[in-house]
């Protein structure tokens, strides 16, 4: 970014500084975290953390103008300060400024900026031993005048000055004065030359120190940015060994506080990174393991694992890592099986496998209550359970096989007797074995012989015209002709000449025109209208009945005499409860050409009906004395 990208982001006035942009970033971060940390619904949660990621987006752009503008400030004055060394002559003090301009980031500083600074330490070097050359020199032009005059006048002065004359008889002094000071030349010479070698090597060692600590500066700084760059690609091993290269290189600095708040940085990142990495682990194995175990069906083994993979971590820094990187994925991935779970379960609804169904939507219903409360689509998916639910809690109706007869066993008033059931539109009663129903009598007190002649062997016929049911006297033959029966066939005591209607109020039905005893066979005759039965019945078996019934819906035939056995001709439906409260809560329809019974919300098959009511055939009448 450039100065002016940078002024329009931070919103300051164009001549702003590197102090001022540092100090508005910093508050701006500071303040997007705040909000990130006070936001309540997952929507701010959410918008916070697209603020944060926005101006964390700058933190290099900004971290790299401030780095820049602080290394030129501060080498323009380490070289002010140099130059004033130098014209004060104060060499030691200007090699100092220059080992602190050395330890910037020479690499960030402008090119006329580093021309400069080579400039400078060439300038301290030549100064340097400019500065010896003068010493030596002038050393050399402190010399000793060579005439006898004044060799004389020097020996007589050191003379006096150590108080060695004693008179005219004192012995004169042998040595020579010359060569005395040449010797004493000769020596400051030579601990001249040796300073200036010292102060030229400890020059160059400074200078070599220098350019190693610019060296090492650029290695840390390539690293640092090398580190940033594998982080920011989420490579945490790569980028956690270019982060301590950095800092064993930094050891070596001479001041490498400059780096400290980006090692800071980074080692933050690299924290973050690896409970991530760790979080991430945990969550991605639970996912793909879930994916598995529900490819293969062990959905115990899903809910464990996704269990697993909702659940926060422990650690306040890995519950943040959760919510901000796996939540989202392992709430999808729960919302997406418990989608799969619902559709599969009205799959198996739809295809009559009720006992999978209800055990899957036990497994729905221990995934929903794993879900979080915000999950974006827990709504949708609790409409679709809640479908679901309504649906597994209908009674299903099964197809029944055929069925057109059958009797059973049940007790009135403590007496067992029989129920045959029939769902022929023409049932023919007599006493031959061909007949629908074989009429019988029990003679307990006479001739049961005798009683049984009375029966014609086809004596009379119930059938159903659609509209109306009547009794016929005798059977129909082929023609259409009715052939009746020997002895006639009476309802309240008129014989029936021409088809009987059943009005169903318990009319008497015998087949004798004697009163009505004990050893002759007779009924009570009572029949129901579809319109009424169907509206007492469940949407379900309505649903298969009731469509195209005839307008009667069943006749039953109480037996009066000692024979225990009633007949239910049916041709759409009833509740079993108005033949006898032993059987109340019990509703038997028609369906295609089987039958179905229905206790509460189960509807059966009549053919599994075993623990229900109990069977004495199917398929046949099981008359008593078979």
């Amino acid at each position: 970014m450039t100065r002016e990208e940078i002024g329009i982001f931070l919103n300051l006035d164009e001549g702003f500084g590197w102090k001022e942009a540092e100090t508005t970033y910093a508050r701006l971060l500071g303040d997007a975290k705040v909000s990130l940390e006070q936001a309540g619904s997952k929507v701010e949660r959410r918008m916070a953390k697209d603020s944060l990621a926005r101006i964390q987006a700058k933190a290099d752009a900004v971290a790299e103008f401030v780095k820049i503008e602080s290394s030129i400030e501060q080498a323009w004055e380490l070289i002010a300060r140099a130059e004033e060394h130098i014209s004060n002559e104060a060499l030691p003090q200007a090699a100092v400024s220059l080992k602190h301009l050395h330890a910037l980031p020479v690499a960030l500083l402008p090119n006329e900026l580093s021309l400069r600074i080579e400039e400078l330490a060439a300038e301290i070097e030549y100064s340097h031993l400019d500065k010896v050359d003068d010493t030596i020199q002038g050393e050399s032009e402190c010399t000793v005048d060579p005439s006898p005059q004044r060799a004389v006048e020097v020996v007589a002065e050191e003379k006096v000055a150590t108080g060695c004359v004693s008179g005219d008889d004192a012995a004169p002094d042998t040595s020579s004065p010359v060569d005395d000071k040449a010797a004493a030349e000769k020596s400051a010479l030579a601990d001249a030359d040796l300073k200036a070698a010292r102060a030229k090597e400890i020059l160059e060692v400074e200078v070599a120190n220098a350019l190693r600590q610019k060296e090492l500066h650029q290695e840390v700084v390539a690293h640092l940015d090398r580190a940033q760059e594998l982080l920011d690609r989420q490579d945490l091993n790569e980028g956690r060994a270019a982060l301590s290269s950095a800092l064993e290189l930094a050891d070596s600095l001479d001041d490498a506080s400059e780096f400290a708040s980006e090692f800071e940085m980074l080692d933050g990142i690299v924290r973050r990174l690896s409970a991530e990495l760790s979080v991430r682990t945990v969550v991605d194995g639970a996912l793909a393991d879930a994916i598995s175990a529900g490819q293969s069906g062990d959905k115990e083994r899903v809910l464990s694992c996704l269990h697993a993979a909702l659940s926060l971590p422990d650690g306040d820094d890995n519950a943040a890592v959760w919510h901000e990187c796996c939540e989202d994925q392992a709430t999808e991935t729960a919302e997406f099986m418990a989608m799969r779970w619902i559709s599969e379960g009205m799959e198996l609804l739809a295809s009559k496998h009720m006992e999978e169904a209800r055990k899957l939507h036990s497994f729905v219903h221990r995934l929903l209550a794993m879900l979080p409360a915000e999950s974006a689509h827990v709504h949708l998916i609790g409409e679709k359970f809640s479908e679901f639910t309504e649906e597994l809690q209908k009674p299903v109706v099964p197809t029944p096989e055929p069925c057109s007869r059958l009797s059973i066993e049940y007790k009135r008033a403590g007496q067992v007797r029989r129920l045959h059931i029939i769902t022929a539109e023409t049932v023919v009663f007599g006493r031959s074995a061909s007949c629908d129903v074989v009429v019988r009598v029990l003679a307990r007190g006479g001739d049961a012989t005798l009683a049984n002649r009375t029966i014609g062997r086809r004596h009379f016929t119930i059938e159903n015209s659609g509209a109306y049911a009547s009794v016929l006297d005798g059977v129909r033959v082929e023609g259409g002709a009715v052939e009746a029966s020997k002895n006639g066939t009476f309802v309240d005591g008129r014989k029936v000449v021409y088809p009987c209607l059943i009005e169903g109020r318990g009319e008497i039905l015998q087949i004798t025109p004697r009163p009505v005893a004990p050893d002759l066979a007779h009924w009570s005759l009572h029949c129901w209208q579809s319109e009424t039965v169907c509206a007492e019945l469940s949407s379900e078996l309505r649903s298969v009945t009731c469509a195209n019934a005839p307008r009667v819906a069943a006749v039953y035939m109480e037996r009066l005499d000692e024979m225990p056995e009633d007949v239910l001709i049916l041709w759409s439906a009833l509740q079993l409860g108005k033949v006898d409260k032993s059987l109340e809560g019990l509703a038997l329809a028609r369906s295609g050409e089987g039958l179905l019974l229905q206790k509460g919300p189960e509807i059966m098959d009549i053919r599994s009906v075993g623990s229900v009511l109990k069977l004495l055939s199917l398929g046949r009448l099981s008359h008593i004395g078979d």
